[in-house]
C-alpha cells in the first residue's frame, strides 16, 4: 500500500484559556494534496476523541484541545492507515 505524509502542527490560541490548543496540519502525497481524509485525534485511553476531513487544500485542524497526549490518525481509501504521538501542554 502507499503511505501518506501528513503534518502536525500545535500552537496555543492567544485569548483563550491555557491548555486550549489547536493541532493542525496538511495531508499530501507524491503529486499533491489528499482532500478528504480522515484524521482522527485521540488520548491513549479513548476517554478524548475526534475526528476531521481535510479540506480541498489537504488541510485539517482540531480546535479547544486540553492539555495531554494524544494519538494523531490518518486514513484515506488506497493509503496505508498511519499514526503518531502527539502532546499539547499549554501555550508551549
Amino acid at each position: 500500500m502507499r503511505k501518506l505524509f501528513f503534518t502536525a502542527s500545535l500552537f496555543a490560541l492567544l485569548g483563550v484559556a491555557a491548555g486550549a490548543a489547536t493541532v493542525n496540519g496538511l495531508v499530501q502525497r507524491s503529486g499533491g494534496v489528499v482532500a478528504g481524509a480522515r484524521m482522527t485525534l485521540f488520548t491513549p485511553d479513548l476517554s478524548f476523541f475526534r475526528e476531521v476531513r481535510t479540506d480541498g487544500s489537504g488541510n485539517y485542524q482540531f480546535t479547544s484541545l486540553p492539555d495531554g497526549p494524544y494519538r494523531l490518525g490518518c486514513a484515506a481509501g488506497g493509503y496505508q492507515y498511519q499514526e503518531v504521538g502527539v502532546s499539547v501542554a499549554g501555550r508551549t
